[in-house]
């Protein structure tokens, strides 16, 4: 502004007194306490209650989740690789030793139905980039696979209808991951959009009203 008065139309503002900056406020973040996290969570069942602890435990975003690969979990060094993520790069997490037990025995079911498809025709994996030609096979391995499986990767599905799909899929949007996220796990971001909203409406009533009402909200959530 000064530089408009006094440069482009050289009418100088001269010394300006009793201003007052404007003060920017500081917004705390809004966050849960452990105990109200532990009582939502522990309502949940489940593939479902599984991806949300692992969001919860190792940080990661809703798309990061369902498209972590097998390759990409780390038991041993209780490790979570992260690819393309936000901004195309790629990061590590903490795996909570909690979740190693549960998600072993996922993966393991995960396994069982790899070699299901696999011997059905299906079980291909979609490939980053150009992968898919630099390693034809490896689509077909289990360390290429997600470690939430697609619904529409499971038995019956033919290598012929996956291919089709795959290839009407780049065509209309042009990038196969945004399919799983918003296709093909459309049930799982509903859930999950459900379960961030009530962890608001939770937050609300504890910091508005009484513990009872909380308490009220659970009670009425179990009933659903």
């Amino acid at each position: 502004m000064v530089f408009l008065y006094e440069s482009v139309l050289s009418k100088p503002l001269g010394e300006m007194t009793g201003l007052k900056r404007v003060q920017q406020r500081h917004r705390v973040p809004v966050v849960l306490t452990k105990q109200e996290t532990k009582a939502v969570l522990g309502l949940m069942e489940g593939t479902t209650q599984l991806m949300s602890e692992l969001i919860y435990g190792a940080g990661l975003r809703v798309h990061e989740c369902v498209t972590l690969r097998v390759k990409d979990v780390d038991l041993g060094a209780r490790t979570v690789n992260i690819r393309d993520s936000k901004g195309s790069k790629d990061r590590t997490s903490v795996l909570p030793a909690q979740l190693c037990g549960p998600l072993e025995k996922h993966l393991l079911r995960v396994a069982i139905l790899h070699k299901e498809d696999l011997a059905q025709g299906a079980g291909l994996a979609p490939m980053p980039n150009a992968l898919a030609k630099k390693y034809p096979s490896a689509s077909s391995t289990f360390s290429w696979q997600f470690v939430f499986r697609p619904p529409y990767c499971g038995p019956g599905v033919t290598q012929a209808e996956w291919c089709a799909g795959t290839r009407q899929t780049q065509r209309s949007s042009g990038h196969l991951n945004k399919l799983y996220t918003e296709q093909g796990f459309i049930s799982t971001r509903v859930s999950i959009r459900f379960v961030t909203a009530f962890l608001r409406i939770c937050w609300l009533l504890a910091r508005t009203s009484e513990q009872s009402s909380y308490a009220w909200v659970i009670a009425a959530f179990k009933r659903r």
